[in-house]
């Protein structure tokens, strides 16, 4: 698994974790892969979230229709009371 902050941040900490391996989508997931890849989820949110000192996380899995390039992600989102990272960027460059 590998871990790497995104190129277009919705909040600080925005960070994206990946499988190595080509994998395209949450469904083509091997099951052999599920709990290593969920593991690296969490340890890169718990690192993320201290040090910010962050009052919570959002986790989201973008499966297909969102995604900018095949490849399953998941996007780690630091949150704090009254601000929330589920606005997209296009809701957000609208208003």
């Amino acid at each position: 698994m590998a871990a790497f902050l995104d190129a277009r941040p919705v909040f600080k900490g925005h960070v994206l974790v990946v499988p190595t391996a080509h994998v395209e989508d949450f469904h083509s997931l091997p099951a052999a892969e599920v709990g290593p890849f969920w593991s690296a989820v969490q340890r890169v949110s718990r690192a993320v979230e201290s040090g910010l000192e962050a009052q919570g996380t959002f986790i989201g899995v973008n499966t297909k229709i969102s995604q900018s390039v095949p490849h399953l992600v998941a996007a780690r989102q630091t949150s704090w009371r009254g601000r929330t990272p589920t606005r997209s960027r296009a809701s957000r460059s609208s208003s």
